[in-house]
C-alpha cells in the first residue's frame, strides 16, 4: 500500500524562550542533539516507507530549504510551499491542499518527534 503524502508545518518562528537559546530560527530547525528538529521527523518518516513531503514555509524559508536540499538529495521527494507565516497553522495546510497527490494526508508540526510506528 501506498504511503500519504506528509505535510509538514515549519513556517513558524521559536517561541521567545527559545529564541534567547537558540536564536530566531524556524521552529523545525531546533536543534536536538545536534541535528534540527525536521530532521528527525523525516529520517524517522523515510524509515517507515513515506517517500513525499510537503513542507511550508515562512519565517527564514531560505534556511530550512537550503538545509534540506542538502540533506535530502536524492532521498525523498519534497515540495516547498511557501505561506504567511504570520497566519496560523490551519492557513498553511489550505494552502498546502492544492498539493496533495496522496488520498489520505499525514500533518506534522515541524517540531514535534513522533517515536512511534505511523
Amino acid at each position: 500500500m501506498k504511503k500519504p503524502d506528509v505535510l509538514i508545518l515549519s513556517a513558524g518562528a521559536v517561541a521567545e524562550d527559545l529564541a534567547s537559546i537558540f536564536g530566531h530560527i524556524p521552529s523545525g530547525m531546533v536543534p536536538i542533539n545536534s541535528k534540527p528538529a525536521i530532521s528527525w521527523i523525516i529520517d524517522a518518516l523515510i524509515a517507515q516507507g513515506f517517500s513525499r513531503f510537503l513542507i511550508t514555509m515562512g519565517f527564514k524559508r531560505d534556511l530550512v530549504e537550503n538545509f534540506l536540499r542538502v540533506a535530502y538529495n536524492g532521498r525523498c521527494t519534497i515540495e516547498y510551499i511557501v505561506v504567511d507565516d504570520t497566519l496560523p497553522p490551519g492557513n498553511s495546510i489550505l494552502q498546502a491542499l492544492p498539493s496533495v497527490q496522496s488520498e489520505d494526508l499525514l500533518v506534522n508540526l515541524g517540531d514535534t518527534i513522533v517515536r512511534d510506528t505511523i
